[in-house]
């Protein structure tokens, strides 16, 4: 993951929950986070509410497992920038990446992830 963010320029942090995303995001300017709900023990549209608040600016990413049924239009209004499928496979995260780095132009940033 590490060095997938740095090809965007981006460095990459693991938040083992909302509280170290939270210093993670007081810290630097956070501008992806790749959520998996079950280590926040939420739904998704909780998750991604929780997410939005610890940091405001960064553009959540649902991971959720191919058993879990998803909602796309519910979760896009809920916040989602985009899901990805768990277990992650570097061309999926590096697609996503390119997909944030278009959305927020390119800057020195903070890609995060809560997972276990």
């Amino acid at each position: 993951m590490e060095r997938l963010a740095a090809e965007s320029g981006w460095s990459f942090e693991h938040a083992g929950n909302l509280r170290q995303l939270r210093e993670i995001g007081s810290l630097r300017d956070v501008v992806a986070v790749l959520i998996d709900t079950a280590t926040l023990g939420m739904p998704p549209q909780q998750a991604l509410q929780a997410v939005a608040h610890a940091v405001p600016r960064s553009l959540p990413i649902l991971c959720h497992k191919a058993s879990e049924t998803i909602q796309w239009t519910e979760l896009a209004q809920a916040g989602a920038f985009h899901a990805l499928l768990m277990p992650l496979h570097p061309s999926e995260v590096r697609q996503a990446l390119g997909f944030v780095s278009e959305a927020r132009g390119r800057r020195t940033e903070q890609v995060a992830a809560v997972m276990a």
